[in-house]
């Protein structure tokens, strides 16, 4: 059989780039003359001539062949191996080594070791970090254990990540310089905006609007979400807590509605109080639950037969970092940023040492926590309040607003009248009593007229 083939549209002897003479069918001779090097060699392909004569020239000329696909062959694995191999040697200073090696070592293993360096780009690993980071297990321990069951991992702190990051940036730029790469062969990946902010775990409050947008974006999330909102901030419940919660521990009905929660994080039962927000969450759980399982078994995957339709804490973190992703990523949106779910639980707490005059002990009952000492951050909120129980320079309460009553050692009790002057208490009641009076005259009036 005659195998034909293709004519080549290079003409003998032609040069068909610099250094590159064409001699013939599957010839291709590279040449190189310069600086009285007078060297040739003929081979079958183009790109083999080409390889050679660029060795060659480095060779002979001092210069250093870079071979720019060398990146995409190489794995973060493979990289780690080589600066692993380079300590002790510099650039590396040997007070550093204990600290690179262990990250690279992390990175040699981690879910990206088989990845070549070319495709570790930024949008990676922000990915990464962001699920790293949405582990956001706050003091449960049950939620931290599963979510490092998820990542494979102990979860890391974003000072961890850092460390990771840099040491990952300060492979990339060794790696490159030692092979003679430009930047645009191989970018370094950790730019602004990749390495997590040390704000993060800090809890904060929520800000003027945020709640509103939480609310109203959850029910596109899950059905479930924007009540499981209300319920963390209203009852300060953990993820867990809320998500095992059974409905034959939720008392609507009672004399004083309540929630039991069972075997908590401290392996104590709570009992908390629910507030007319909570009441309306829960029935509006059980009113979706309700019409969830009448529709057709193959219509649901599930039976809805607790307040939140999920197994454990982790499926709130995933709804949560779904919500936020929806809404940072909405078209000329203000970003809500730091938020973690644990914060609604700090917010509920700071709302209760805010907004009512309870005990730290009777708080503690309601947060769970075992002692005064873990309350100490909030200790500011309760000073502000007591602050403005305090009297005022003239004797009086910090609200002095129509109605208050102002009490001082040795003088008849008064009140604050509508037009703001203080009249005494029982001139108050005076005034009372004649305006029940006409009231009273003007009904008697209207009921003789009819």
């Amino acid at each position: 059989m005659v195998v034909y083939k293709p004519r080549t549209s290079y003409k003998v002897d032609e040069y068909v780039e610099r250094g590159i003479q064409y001699r013939g069918p599957s010839r291709f001779r590279a040449v190189i003359r310069e600086r009285g090097i007078d060297a040739q060699k003929t081979f079958t392909t183009l790109e083999a001539a080409r390889e050679w004569r660029a060795i060659t020239r480095g060779e002979v000329l001092g210069e250093v062949y870079v071979d720019d696909s060398i990146a995409d062959k190489t794995t973060v694995a493979e990289a780690c191996a080589w600066a692993l191999g380079c300590l002790g040697k510099p650039p590396y200073p040997k007070a550093n080594d204990k600290n690179l090696a262990a990250k690279w070592r992390w990175w040699q293993s981690s879910n990206f070791a088989k990845w070549p360096l070319t495709k570790l780009d930024s949008r990676a690993l922000k990915r990464w970090r962001r699920d790293i980071l949405a582990a956001d297990v706050g003091d449960d321990d049950d939620d931290r254990a599963e979510a490092e069951r998820e990542v494979g991992e102990k979860i890391p702190s974003p000072q961890t990540i850092i460390h990771r990051l840099n040491a990952l940036s300060r492979l990339i730029q060794d790696w490159r310089e030692h092979y003679k790469l430009d930047e645009d062969s191989l970018p370094n990946p950790v730019v602004d905006g990749v390495r997590p902010e040390l704000k993060f775990t800090k809890r904060r409050r929520l800000k003027r609007g945020e709640l509103d947008r939480l609310i109203d974006a959850a029910p596109a999330i899950r059905p479930w979400l924007k009540q499981a909102i209300i319920l963390a901030i209203e009852t300060c419940a953990r993820q867990t807590e809320l998500a095992t919660l059974m409905w034959e521990n939720v008392f609507l009905d009672d004399e004083h509605p309540h929630m039991l929660l069972v075997d908590t994080k401290n392996g104590l039962d709570r009992t908390v109080p629910l507030s007319d927000a909570a009441i309306e969450a829960f029935m509006d759980l059980r009113d979706m639950a309700v019409t969830h399982n009448a529709s057709p078994k193959s219509e649901r995957s599930v039976t809805w037969d607790k307040p939140l339709p999920i197994d454990t804490g982790r499926g709130v973190i995933h709804a949560w970092a779904d919500l936020l992703d929806d809404i940072n990523s909405a078209p000329g949106a203000t970003a809500i940023e730091d938020l973690t779910w644990h914060c609604l639980r700090h917010e509920g707490i700071s709302r209760l040492f805010e907004l009512t005059r309870m005990t730290d002990s009777q708080i503690m009952a309601i947060s769970g926590h075992l002692g005064r000492d873990q309350l100490e951050r909030y200790t500011h909120l309760r000073a502000q309040t007591l602050r403005d129980m305090l009297p005022t320079a003239t004797g009086g309460m910090a609200v002095e607003g129509a109605g208050a009553v102002r009490l001082r050692h040795g003088a008849l009790p008064q009140v604050k009248n509508d037009k703001g002057r203080w009249v005494a208490l029982s001139a108050a009641d005076k005034i009372s009593k004649v305006v029940a009076k006409e009231l009273l005259k003007e009904a008697l009036a209207q009921l003789g007229d009819d």
